[in-house]
């Protein structure tokens, strides 16, 4: 066991700061679009007659969260992971003051793993020798470590300059820079007492682990500090009432599924409606307008992105990402062939090795404008469109269409089109942000090639998973009338050879979707590649692509049962016919023979 008190001093009071931690927290949040994905919040609720901290605080609110990590790590990684080693548990009690989160691993480590995180907030500069209470064999134990959000030192990669408390100066508050030893000189004062108590009982890896961890406890309480000081301009003036609106508007944001909740009775309003949908489409008459708008929830599809939030962005381009899906299947060699011939884009050195086959990435060779106008043509009939006008677009998509393999109907790939602004910037590191895509165009040249990849590869799945689906809906409304014609007891008015050829094309589309495509896993090429999966996770994220997946295979699995349902009556039907032309043909046997035996009856005896 290993146990650390890191002690962060503050220039603010200790009511500013819990405005400023909880205000941080939730901007962070923003800035990983993906933050939601794997994590299941069991509880959330308040608490009473807990005792904490030796019974000086009994009530607050109490969180229980699983993260399951098994989404966010390489597909290899998952492999050899063995299994619950992933699914790390949560449990946080915040009575501010005093705060204290526990987080285990029960599934596989059990009672091997436990990091416990205990933090009080006083309005002193650090200098409560036993602020936790703690025992005298633990005191022993403890190591204090002070942390300066001004000197310490800070990685290169973590490092920005609008966060340097060095540098900061607050214009709502005079406060700042912060220099020398002013942890001994500013007013207003607090600190953040963090005791960090880590448990890893593996032999052999135990005091590796355990220090690896308050290392990272350390950095993670260092950048984290700087930002909510250097923030205080953001969040100086606000309530809790406030505070709380940013955080309802933030789980709006990184909420990954939009659901509908019904009670009993209207679940039964929807089971009539449902019928209705059988006979009727929602434009049909015979419905109510709500009706028609009941229906149509119905029918809706899994969302494909998660709500933007509009504001204006400096650096904004006014040309989007746009990513279409017009085929099956591209014939890249000779489109490449093709295009050498027509001169006008060239293609691009390979930085993708392992998709050389599968992609071509192609710039145009003469420039409108600074900004490069490129593309990314993917084998399985995706193409992601940079810095491109419509017009051109429109003139390269028709050049395509002779190099198609099964293309699709022009109106669905027009209407099922992905587009998404881009935000050039010289500072930050690339990222999707609030349903934008920030790029640094900082970065070597070959980096920003394949970061635009990594978006450009989720966006290509998220357009292709539009077509499968709007083809599935049309699937579905193709034999919406065959549950009515069951219903009511009609004959099936599809043939066994019929049947056999729909259920067919329900495989297709599943082979498609589950097993000739990435919708399900992260490709291996990103597995170490940490900054370009990251790109990539919140794209997928994003555009809702695991969400959408699971929906679909639901309703691909209602269709397929129906068709066997259909398969199996109608082969009960052949069946039975077949079985009367047995007993035709035996009670045939049955009159000659009797009229045989007649006969003989019927002969003389000499």
């Amino acid at each position: 066991m290993l146990i650390k008190e890191f002690r962060v001093a503050l220039p603010l009071t200790v009511e500013e700061y819990q405005i400023g931690q909880l205000y941080s927290v939730a901007e962070a949040s923003k800035n990983e679009t993906g933050g939601g994905e794997g994590v299941e919040v069991v509880k959330n609720e308040p608490f009473d007659n807990f005792p904490l901290l030796g019974g000086q605080f009994t009530k607050g609110q109490y969180t229980y969260k699983i993260y399951h990590l098994d989404t966010k790590v390489p597909s290899l990684m998952r492999l050899i992971t063995p299994k619950g080693a992933l699914a790390i548990h949560e449990e946080a009690w915040n009575a501010y003051p005093y705060c204290k989160t526990v987080i285990t691993n029960p599934d596989y480590m059990k009672d091997g793993f436990k990091l416990t995180i205990e933090t009080v907030h006083a309005p002193d500069r650090g200098i409560q020798e036993n602020v936790h209470q703690l025992p005298p064999e633990l005191l022993k134990q403890r190591e204090v470590i002070y942390i300066d959000i001004a000197n310490d030192p800070v990685q290169q990669s973590d490092y920005k300059p609008d966060e340097d408390p060095k540098n900061f100066t607050s214009t709502k508050t005079g406060r700042g820079p912060l220099k020398g030893e002013w942890r001994n000189e500013v007013q207003p004062v607090m600190c953040a007492y963090k005791l960090v108590t880590v448990e890893f009982k593996w032999f052999g890896l135990q005091n590796k682990v355990e220090s690896f961890i308050q290392k990272f406890e350390r950095k993670l309480f260092l950048n984290f500090h700087r930002q909510v000081f250097c923030w205080i301009d953001k969040w100086h003036g606000l309530t809790m009432k406030d505070i709380r609106e940013l955080e309802e508007k933030t789980r709006l944001e990184l909420d990954q599924t939009n659901t509908l909740a019904f009670s009993s009775s209207s679940q039964h309003k929807i089971d009539q409606l449902v019928q209705k949908r059988f006979r009727f489409s929602s434009t049909a008459t015979g419905l109510t307008d709500s009706e028609r708008l009941l229906i149509d929830s119905i029918k809706r599809r899994a969302p494909k992105k998660k709500p933007n939030v509009y504001f204006e962005v400096e650096g904004l381009s006014d040309t989007p990402v746009v990513a279409l899906s017009t085929a099956e299947e591209y014939n890249l060699e000779a489109i490449q062939n093709a295009i050498i011939k027509q001169g006008l884009y060239h293609k691009m050195h390979k930085e993708v090795n392992e998709f050389d086959d599968e992609v071509i990435h192609l710039t145009a060779k003469y420039k409108v404008d600074e900004k490069m106008r490129e593309f990314f043509l993917f084998r399985e009939g995706s193409i992601v469109f940079w810095n491109m006008s419509p017009n051109e677009c429109e003139l390269f998509l028709k050049f395509l269409r002779d190099y198609e393999i099964n293309s699709y109907d022009h109106d669905i790939v027009n209407e099922e089109r992905e587009e998404i602004d881009v935000v050039y910037t010289n500072s930050s590191k690339s990222r999707l942000s609030n349903g934008l895509i920030h790029l640094n165009l900082e970065n070597d040249q070959n980096v920003v090639n394949l970061e635009k990849f990594a978006f450009s590869n989720a966006i290509a799945l998220s357009v292709k998973l539009s077509i499968w689906e709007a083809n599935l809906d049309r699937y579905i409304d193709s034999i919406a009338y065959i549950t009515q014609d069951m219903k009511e007891g009609r004959k099936i008015k599809l043939t066994r050879e019929q049947v056999f050829q729909k259920t067919g094309q329900l495989f297709g589309l599943r082979h498609r979707l589950n097993l000739s495509s990435d919708m399900l896993d992260t490709p291996d090429f990103y597995w170490d590649r940490e900054e370009l999966e990251r790109l990539f996770s919140a794209t997928y994220s994003h555009l809702n692509i695991n969400k959408r997946t699971k929906v679909m295979n639901e309703k691909l699995n209602h269709c397929i049962e129906l068709m066997d349902l259909l398969s199996a009556h109608l082969n009960d039907i052949h069946h039975v016919r077949l079985e009367w032309m047995i007993i035709v043909l035996i009670m045939i046997e049955v009159f000659f023979e009797i009229m045989h035996y007649i006969e003989r009856l019927a002969v003389p005896i000499e």
